[in-house]
């Protein structure tokens, strides 16, 4: 009979303590931290503001003989987006230029076919695809888009609403888990030669483009000016 009074009181105790243990993260409902559908990444929708700059470096110098130099400007601030690229170049030849999703400039070890030239698809294992098209109009990912600067010694200027140009490059998974746009570290490329160039047939080209037209001539890393 004692060990039976005994047993019981240990029963009470135990479930007396468990009542009142608070739950562990373990105890938590299966819905607990669940939220409604997917979650964008924090910060994916920022723009990182500041001014960035360009040095824009010869490549491809073989093909007119002559070495093109310049810069490119860019500026974010307050929901605004402006470019400015300046190119000192003797061939009055449409320049197609855009900002790459890489990080360095192709050299001559991304000469795949080993023809002495480093072509626009050869160029592209260096710098990626294309993140922004600086052509006759930043707002839209479309329009504007065979619209490009012309030689010799051009300026470009163009200005964008960021909100419009940026919903086109996370509308389009440019950017990896739409990660914030930085500039900082980005590729330009320009490119663009007479038609009187010597461009042999080894060089490939992209979009139906003549060979002329598609070769780069001009690379630089964007940096971010304090």
């Amino acid at each position: 009979m004692k060990n039976v009074t005994l047993l019981a009181m240990t029963l009470a105790l135990i479930i007396t303590s468990s009542c009142g243990k608070k739950k562990s993260s373990n105890d938590a409902s299966p819905n607990a931290g669940v939220t409604d559908g997917p979650q964008m990444e924090e910060g994916a929708a920022q723009v990182l503001d500041g001014n960035y700059e360009a040095i824009l470096r010869p490549l491809n110098s073989q093909v007119s003989g002559y070495l093109p130099s310049g810069r490119a400007h860019f500026n974010i601030l307050q929901g605004n987006f402006s470019a400015k690229t300046y190119l000192d170049d003797d061939s009055r030849v449409t320049h197609i230029q855009s900002v790459h999703v890489g990080r360095r400039c192709p050299t001559l070890a991304d000469d795949k076919n080993a023809d002495g030239f480093i072509d626009v698809v050869e160029m592209e294992n260096a710098t990626g695809k294309v993140l922004i098209s600086l052509d006759g109009d930043l707002n839209s990912e479309m329009a504007g888009q065979q619209t490009f600067p012309l030689g010799t010694s051009f300026t470009y200027e163009r200005e964008a609403k960021a909100e419009l140009m940026f919903h086109d490059i996370y509308a389009t998974s440019k950017l990896i888990n739409n990660a914030p746009l930085n500039l900082e570290g980005r590729v330009v490329m320009i490119h663009g030669t007479s038609e009187l160039s010597r461009v042999p047939e080894t060089v490939q080209t992209t979009a139906d483009r003549a060979r002329n037209v598609s070769i780069p001539i001009t690379c630089g890393i964007i940096k971010r000016k304090i």
